[in-house]
């Protein structure tokens, strides 16, 4: 697992296998660290998940610009 550890009940969506957040699914980690989510949508081992990242951001009320 990654350097934090994941909840016990994991959201639905995509979950990270790499990184301090491994095992941290997307929308569990936007409550959590919605920064580091912003910076892995910008970053190419996120581009996989940006439109992912973007809906779960969205949601949340949190700007992506």
């Amino acid at each position: 697992g990654g350097d934090v550890p994941a909840p016990a009940n994991r959201s639905r969506g995509s979950v990270l296998t790499f990184g301090r957040y491994a095992g941290w699914s997307l929308r569990d980690l936007a409550r959590r660290d919605p920064e580091y989510l912003l910076w892995l949508s910008r970053h190419s081992s996120g581009i996989r998940y940006r439109t992912e990242i973007y809906g779960i951001l969205h949601t949340l009320g949190v700007s992506a610009a």
